[in-house]
């Protein structure tokens, strides 16, 4: 069963790259990123010396920063799906 599972996910990876629409690097280097912001961002909700409106204003900046990495290095609708 994993050895099929395998296969048919090594099919599909090289039928996307092939196609030149996956950008696996791209891609990760997103998922890295936006792992990098999760510490950040449960730090501002955890933070006790801020009160409402300061943590929404830098959860909102945190959110601003994850949205414009996607926009900047490659097209939005293709952060997460070819």
């Amino acid at each position: 069963m994993l050895r099929q599972h395998l296969v048919s996910r090594r099919r599909v990876l090289s039928t996307a790259a092939s196609a030149g629409a996956y950008r696996l690097r791209d891609r990760a280097q997103h998922v890295y990123q936006e792992a990098a912001l999760v510490p950040r961002f449960r730090g501002v909700c955890n933070d006790g010396t801020l009160d409402a409106d300061a943590k929404l204003a830098a959860l909102a900046e945190l959110m601003d920063a994850s949205h414009a990495s996607c926009r900047r290095d490659r097209n939005l609708d293709q952060c997460l799906t070819p």
